[in-house]
């Protein structure tokens, strides 16, 4: 039951510290990137390597969360806590390739003189992070993670039944937003935020929870 219970810390760290590393890091760096102006990217060069940095400890929490589960849901769902961490590892490793596309921006910034080069791949680096991060990772491989995640807390009761549904719900709509992205939705826009915002409140109630009280012991 020890190990159990330092599993679960582990995870409700894991939620806690992804979800704080990712807002300061988006803080850091959306606002002097989108516009794509290389000169407030060289101009704001460190805020944006501090949000890389935070993004790649992003990666690590995500990471974490999985390994910490892993051996909780295995012992009832073993092939869907397989896939889980699966996909935690991609979605790890889609935010470490997306803290090398802002250093890169931060290298066009200042190593050539060719502006209509340098736009244009930074344009390119640019959808590709969007893409990377507002469709295939929140469409496919987050939510479904956050699918399987709820599913197996459900069915098993390690957390309270009233938090597992909310976590399915917030993660039908967290994926609904990437689908309206898809189809010309504005990324991070106010709506899209809102849609965002069930599962982040969700996830940080959970990591809560196994921080102070762990799993359901009579689960």
């Amino acid at each position: 039951m020890k190990n159990y219970r330092k599993l679960a810390i582990f995870a409700g760290a894991g939620f806690i510290l992804a979800i704080i590393f990712g807002a300061i890091g988006l803080a850091l760096t959306e606002v002097h990137i989108q516009d794509l102006d290389f000169t407030v990217i060289s101009n704001n060069e460190n805020s944006i390597k501090i949000g890389a940095m935070l993004t790649m400890f992003m990666s690590l929490s995500v990471m974490m969360i999985s390994l910490a589960f892993y051996p909780v849901l295995k012992k009832t769902h073993p092939s869907l806590a397989l896939g889980y961490v699966g996909l935690r590892f991609i979605e790890g490793f889609i935010f470490i390739v997306s803290s090398v596309i802002l250093l890169t921006l931060i290298t066009l910034s200042k190593g050539y003189t060719d502006i209509s080069f340098i736009s244009n791949t930074g344009r390119i680096l640019l959808d590709i992070r969007d893409w990377l991060g507002h469709v295939s990772l929140d469409m496919v491989v987050f939510s479904v993670a956050a699918l399987i995640l709820y599913y197996i807390l459900y069915k098993t009761r390690l957390v309270p039944r009233w938090l597992s549904i909310w976590g399915l719900a917030a993660s039908i709509i967290y994926m609904s937003a990437s689908y309206m992205v898809l189809f010309g939705f504005e990324p991070l826009s106010p709506i899209y935020i809102a849609m965002n915002i069930p599962l982040a409140l969700n996830e940080i109630v959970l990591g809560i929870i196994l921080i102070a009280k762990g799993f359901n012991r009579t689960a």
